[in-house]
């Protein structure tokens, strides 16, 4: 497999587990190379000092008492992403130090402070004689569920600020590498409760699950309008939400991949990083819930067998850049049915589909 291959595999693995708990990703979803945040990030240049000291200390401690760090430094060169947040990178003993020509988005220990002081998202790697917050036994418990072997260590923690139905919650991700298990476990961060777990084992395409194959390379296709699709790997995943255990078959393509459900060869999810943006189109008005499902429906009738018409919806945009939205994140939902989670890029491009 190229490099190039590699490398997305790496970013798709963690996001389908991740989008299996939750749909798109919030402010996790990692920036690409050249991509208009990482490009502002260079050119973004503040200083520490300039942060008004009250923003310092609600970070500080927001990392003492939900991340368990007892001691903490902020580098000097802190982020403003728009105008009512700042994105500080920090370190602390025995932790992974931060790379200064490393763009924020791309560091280790991370914290986004809005402006009324309260905190958006976090992230750190935990050292192996570190700090631990204090869901982290919950999590490694949860995690062995499924892997009583022990072979994944938890390796990184997240704090989403309060998401779709989810309210704040904390993250916990093991090391990824593409040829062992990767497990997701994510728990409010309040009442330490449990929302989601998944186990993700990776195999060759040769060694996957050859049923839903046929159908995955057919589907991407049509969806890319390409002749050919090749399929470089599979993951079978357990999830386990709301005490019950879910197991899917992904394969994966260069930009995406598309996940059936084990036991009933149901379409599951599907993600095309790479699918159309007529950027010469007018950008649709993705704020209007009719909008929105004039787009989505097709594909949901056509691959879900799921009509969209008559669901409630809401929505919430991610940024790209200063008050540039780059996605509206929609959540469909309708009374005994799945909810469904569509990620639109701002241009009206379909970029995940999963159901919850």
């Amino acid at each position: 497999m190229s490099k190039h291959l590699k490398k997305r595999n790496k970013l798709i693995i963690p996001v389908i587990a991740a989008s299996m708990l939750f749909g798109a990703l919030p402010a996790m979803a990692a920036e690409q190379a050249g991509s208009p945040k990482l490009a502002m990030a260079a050119s973004n240049s503040h200083t520490l000092s300039e942060i008004d000291s009250s923003y310092i200390a609600a970070a500080e401690q927001f990392l003492t008492t939900v991340f368990g760090l007892k001691e903490v430094k902020f580098d000097q060169d802190p982020f403003r992403p728009a105008d009512n947040q700042w994105i500080l990178s920090f370190e602390y003993p025995g932790g992974t130090a931060n790379d200064s020509e490393t763009f924020m988005m791309q560091r280790a220990n991370t914290i986004t402070i809005n402006e009324d002081g309260s905190i958006e998202h976090a992230q750190m790697e935990l050292a192996p004689d570190g700090a631990r917050p204090a869901a982290f036994e919950l999590a490694e418990n949860t995690l062995k569920k499924f892997d009583n072997e022990g072979k994944t260590k938890l390796k990184t923690v997240y704090f989403f600020k309060k998401y779709n139905d989810f309210d704040d919650y904390l993250q916990f991700n093991t090391a990824f590498n593409e040829s062992e298990p990767t497990g997701v476990v994510a728990i409010n961060s309040s009442s330490h409760t449990v929302y989601g777990a998944n186990f993700s084992t990776p195999y060759q395409v040769t060694d996957a699950e050859q049923k839903h194959l046929s159908e995955a390379e057919r589907v991407l296709k049509e969806i890319l309008g390409k002749d050919h699709v090749e399929i470089t790997r599979a993951t079978h995943t357990r999830s386990l939400v709301k005490e019950k255990v879910k197991e899917t078959w992904s394969y994966l393509y260069e930009n995406g991949a598309i996940t059936f459900e084990a036991n009933t060869g149901k379409i599951d999810g599907i993600i095309t990083f790479d699918s159309n943006d007529d950027s010469a189109n007018a950008a649709p008005d993705l704020g209007s819930k009719e909008q929105a499902i004039a787009i989505a429906n097709p594909y949901m009738t056509k691959y879900f067998d799921i009509d969209l018409t008559g669901y409630e919806a809401k929505y919430k945009t991610l940024l790209s850049g200063p008050g540039q939205i780059g996605f509206y994140d929609y959540i469909f939902s309708k009374e005994g049915q799945p909810d469904v989670i569509v990620l639109f890029s701002s241009q009206g491009g379909i970029k995940s589909i999963f159901l919850k």
